[in-house]
């Protein structure tokens, strides 16, 4: 998606097949910011990244934290939204600050999603995923999502967050509420943050090299009832 205004800075220019990893180009700008940071040695901090650098895709925007006692115990307290946009809260039907993450989505999603965000917290690494809205009510043809996950470091608590950006294929002005738990994954894939190579969560769905979008799943795949 091309916009006009939005995240306008782009300090380093991605390899080609890097960037052929984003449908949208804001959130490959973004990610290139981020990763000039990392590479250069400065953290990304939280306090950078809202709301100038998201401009207006600021509803569509998260900050999910993650305690640091579920970093590497998986059964331990759920990452929770902190602050979510008001386009993702129509989405979801409610206000989703102070909620756990993905707690109403289904058991896949939700365990594969938090396995993303406490790795992003833990080991300080971004990735990149497709979700397709399922419910029937969503009238519009293509009723997807592309969603960047960056950790960021929030000096006022001393620890690091997830930011979320979740850029719609349909009209960004057009968000049917009650539909986010609806959700399915398509595809993900962690991102090379500049210090290491980039490694697929489940590669036997995929190659795992370069900058391709690894499916979770094909016709071969097929989710369990």
């Amino acid at each position: 998606m091309n916009t006009n205004g939005n995240i306008v800075e782009f300090p380093v220019r991605l390899a080609p097949a890097e960037a052929d990893a984003f449908d949208h180009e804001d959130l490959a700008r973004l990610f290139a910011i981020w990763k000039q940071h990392v590479r250069t040695g400065h953290t990304p901090r939280l306090r950078d990244y809202a709301p100038r650098r998201l401009s207006r895709w600021l509803g569509w925007s998260a900050i999910i934290d993650v305690p640091a006692a579920s970093l590497h115990d998986y059964d331990d307290e759920p990452p929770t939204w902190r602050l979510a946009g008001s386009a993702l809260c129509r989405l979801a039907g409610s206000e989703l600050a102070g909620r756990k993450a993905f707690d109403d989505w289904q058991q896949f999603e939700r365990a594969t999603l938090h396995r993303l965000l406490r790795q992003g917290a833990s080991h300080f690494q971004a990735f990149l995923a497709r979700l397709r809205l399922d419910d029937v009510r969503y009238d519009t043809a293509d009723a997807r999502l592309e969603v960047l996950g960056l950790p960021l470091h929030d000096d006022a608590r001393g620890r690091n967050v997830m930011l979320l950006l979740c850029l719609p294929y349909f009209d960004a002005d057009l968000v049917l509420p009650e539909v986010l738990a609806s959700a399915r994954l398509t595809s993900l894939r962690t991102l090379d943050n500049g210090a290491c190579p980039a490694q697929s969560l489940l590669s036997e769905h995929g190659e795992g090299e370069g900058a391709r979008i690894l499916p979770l799943f094909g016709e071969e795949h097929r989710r369990p009832a």
